[in-house]
Order: structure tokens, then sequence, then C-alpha cells
């Protein structure tokens, strides 16, 4: 610490008050809008040059946002104006190691106030210093952004595919419309399968053209009426519930360990949100399996904010507002993909009822219809599975980096450990 410097917050930054801005919820402008808790929309004219940080004002969470891009902040938050020679990337880490947003003036709405931050103290290490320290936390969060982004990405492609293939049908209508026109219906599945037109198809090896003509083999060449609708021949309509068994969590009673690190964190609808699951509950290492969840177990909370995850938060013990949604029969992929796919109806369900958190019933799920392919077709469909294990991968990849972040923020920022002793982080 004999190379930190003490200062004060108002000698080294000014906080900045954000403008009203209407419409940005619904806009699709270039830039970027935050509120006290982060994004929340956007607009087509900045306020803020980028880089910058964000710091809440407002609310009960008062988050520290940083943005590369030019942005604009509203007038629930601030935005940070240095005043000496900071390096922005470490600042950013020392306003939410300081807990700035966490301060609070006693209002009846909680607030940050600038003249509260102003007068704390806070040490500041040489400039050198400050971007190492900013480089190797950026560096960790920049690898947990990319991560994000490739599972978005994931997310987006097997939710397409499984709309095309087990909802829309494409490759079977592909085949009738093909049939109809005395062209070659398999290959016209095959176009509709991999989004390539015939002559991109003729460009693939051997063993990739071989491997689509096979899937493409395996949808059928009719529709037939249904309790869905029109579904593909041969194909069975079930009930989420047929095909996914949905265990309810349990009322958790309060639980007081023997010993301090044997018991299971408990998640309830907040936790499943943040993907992370709370301590501050604890629940008995014994409780019924069914009611226990590990990483990679799809979760569905039916009551409240209705929303379907896998889970990747660790062992824990889940709340009887959520189910815990396993099959012995069916892929997880399958039932996954469905119950999101029924997710809005839910939603709308839940929204309508007269109550001040909505729910479904099981009779829902009883009501919610699924086109089952044959086994050969699930087996085939294994791309969802990949793409699934694969988001979860980087899930837990991101847990670890952010226990990994989370521990040496402090020690970085308060000089405990040498910024040399992890550069190679």
């Amino acid at each position: 610490m004999n190379s930190y410097r003490t200062s004060t917050w108002g000698d080294e930054i000014s906080l900045e008050y954000g403008k009203s801005l209407k419409g940005y919820q619904n806009f699709n402008g270039k830039y970027q809008v935050f509120g006290s808790n982060g994004p929340i929309g956007w607009t087509d004219k900045p306020l803020c040059k980028g880089p910058g940080i964000i710091l809440g004002r407002k609310g009960a969470y008062r988050g520290v946002k940083y943005s590369d891009k030019d942005f604009y902040v509203i007038d629930t938050a601030y935005y940070v104006v240095p005043k000496t020679d900071l390096d922005l990337n470490w600042l950013y880490y020392a306003i939410k190691y300081y807990k700035l947003g966490e301060i609070d003036d006693g209002s009846p709405i909680p607030s940050t106030t600038r003249a509260a931050v102003y007068v704390r103290e806070f040490d500041i290490p040489s400039k050198e210093v400050q971007i190492k320290i900013g480089n190797i936390l950026n560096k960790i969060d920049s690898k947990i952004e990319l991560n994000n982004q490739i599972n978005q990405t994931l997310e987006s492609i097997a939710q397409a595919l499984f709309k095309s293939w087990f909802i829309d049908f494409e490759p079977v209508r592909a085949k009738i419309a093909a049939k109809q026109t005395g062209q070659d219906p398999e290959f016209a599945a095959m176009c509709a399968i991999s989004g390539k037109s015939e002559a991109e198809l003729k460009q693939m090896s051997e063993d990739d053209f071989a491997e689509l003509q096979a899937t493409a083999a395996l949808f059928p060449y009719e529709l037939v009426e249904s309790d869905l609708g029109e579904v593909p021949r041969g194909w069975e309509v079930k009930s989420l519930d047929k095909i996914a068994n949905y265990q309810n969590g349990l009322a958790l009673q309060k639980f007081r360990p023997e010993n301090e690190n044997d018991f299971l964190p408990i998640v309830k609808i907040a936790q499943l949100k943040s993907g992370i699951a709370t301590i501050e509950e604890k629940a008995s290492p014994n409780i019924d399996v069914k009611s226990v969840i590990d990483n990679g177990d799809v979760v569905f909370s039916w009551s409240g904010s209705l929303m379907v995850d896998i889970w990747c938060g660790g062992k824990a013990a889940l709340n009887q507002h959520l189910f815990k949604v396993t099959s012995t029969k069916y892929p997880k992929w399958l039932y996954y993909c469905y119950t999101k796919h029924h997710l809005a109806e839910f939603q709308r369900i839940a929204q309508a009822k007269a109550v001040t958190m909505g729910h479904i019933k099981r009779e829902h799920l009883s009501q919610a219809l699924c086109a089952v392919p044959c086994e050969k077709m699930l087996d085939v469909s294994g791309i969802l599975e990949s793409i699934l294990q694969k988001q979860i991968k980087f899930r837990l990849e991101n847990n670890n980096l952010m226990q990994i972040r989370d521990s040496l923020l402090p020690k970085l920022l308060s000089g405990e450990v040498g910024v040399d002793l992890v550069s190679e982080v």
C-alpha cells in the first residue's frame, strides 16, 4: 500500500446526472440507454461519449455498468466523469469494490447522493498499476461476455432449428411441395433442413451430404390432422406432462445445520433469474432427492415470473414455486424446447389471473400439446442436445470465471495481491 495515495471521491470524479428520455423501451436505435440498474433500452442520440461508467442513483438496487460505446443515461442514474488522470477500467472496478452503489442517504426512496459519495476516502495506486489491475479484471469479464454472446447465438440456432423441424414442420412441407411439382422431395427437405440452396448442397463433402440426406429421409412425406392440427404422419401428439415429469419443489422450513457447511442452498424464483442459489436460507441435505437440482437440470418456475432455464448454479434445494423437469424416455432438448415453446401461453394464463402472483396449474401442462417424432428422428436430432450441452459448458465456465474475478477484485484493489502475481490470468 506504500505506492498508494489517499484521496476522496469528490476530488477524483464528478457524478453527472442523466436526463429523462421518452420511448427508449420500444426504440431500435444505435445507442444503449442505461438506468439505475443497467441497460433498459435504445435511442438514436447518445448523451455521453464512450467508454464510460454508469452508476445507479435511485432504487433498491443501484448497479455499476461499463459501456465501451457512446451511450445515454436517464435521470435515475449518474455517468462518471474523472477529474484526474485515472484509468477508466480500474475506476469501474474501484467503484464496484468501494460499493458506491450501496451508499444510502436514508431517504424513503433508496438513493445514492453525490454529497454522500464525495466525502468518502479511498486509496489510489499509480497509473501503471491501475492499468494492470483494470486489464486483469477486464480480461476475465471479456471472456465472460464472449461466452454469453456465444450462448445467445447457440440459443437462437437451437430455437430456430426446433421451430423449423418440430413446430412448423418445414422439411415435411418442403417434401410435399416438391412432390406436387415433380421435384425431388428429399433434396427439397435437405435444402429446408440445412438452409442451403441446391447449388450449395452439391458443394458439400460426401460425408456431410450423406449425413444430411439420411436426416432428410427420416421426415415423412405427409401431414395428417390431429388434436394439435396438422402433424407429420407417424408422429404422436402428447401433452407436456406426458413427455416429462414436472416435480414440485418443497415448502422448505428454516434449517440450522449443526455443521456450518452441511446444508443445501435454496433456489427460489429470484435465484433462478440470477443463476445463483442463496445461502441466506438453507435446507437440509437430506431432503427428497426429487426436489434437489444440480448443474444441467431443467427448472421451470410456474408461479410469479414464469421462466424456463437450465440450472448451472450447483447442487441446491428447489422451492415449491418451481418444477424440476425430467424424463426417463425423452431427451432433455425435447422437453426443454417444448416447455419454452409453451411458455408464452403459460405467461398469458398467469397474467390473466386476478391475483397478486399469477401462476399456472398442472391442468395447463396437460393442455399443452407437442408433436413427438419417432425414436430414430429423436436420435438424429442430437444436434439440439449437443447445442444444449455446449451452453451448459459455457455457463459453468462463466461461473468459475466470476468466482475468480470476485476473489481477485478485493485483493487487487486493496493491494493485498500484487498485479505481477496474476498478470497471466
